[in-house]
């Protein structure tokens, strides 16, 4: 496999998910995610997976890395405000930052992942 190509789509990973996470999530996506099935943070997996569907499309041929980016993606994301609520740690404690930063470590160990099983 070209490394090149790996490259890029490990870029395309990171790029989309700061789109989807930074970008295009709204406050109450932000703030209802941590409500187990609620539909704000379900709308904010979706959208981090229809950014993902192009790979899919061209390297992909099952849809077994979406399920994985789906499912972690979401509980990770309830986890992270949930815990934060029941801890109160909020934005002025280093604890949170430790939450966010182990969040989108998690995110980006899943996208490498991702490629692994391409790779395959």
């Amino acid at each position: 496999m070209n490394i090149i190509i790996v490259l890029l789509i490990l870029f395309y990973l990171c790029l989309k998910h700061y789109i989807a996470d930074f970008l295009l999530q709204t406050k109450n996506m932000a703030i209802q995610k941590g409500i187990y099935g609620n539909i704000p943070g379900i709308w904010h997996t979706l959208t981090q997976i229809l950014l993902s569907m192009p790979l899919l499309i061209l390297f992909w041929p099952n849809f077994f890395p979406l399920l994985l980016e789906a499912l972690t993606h979401y509980h990770m994301d309830w986890f992270k405000i949930w815990y934060n609520k029941r801890r109160q740690w909020h934005p002025q404690t280093k604890e949170f930052w430790w939450l966010l930063g182990l969040d989108q470590f998690v995110h980006y160990t899943i996208y490498l992942i991702m490629i692994g099983w391409w790779l395959l």
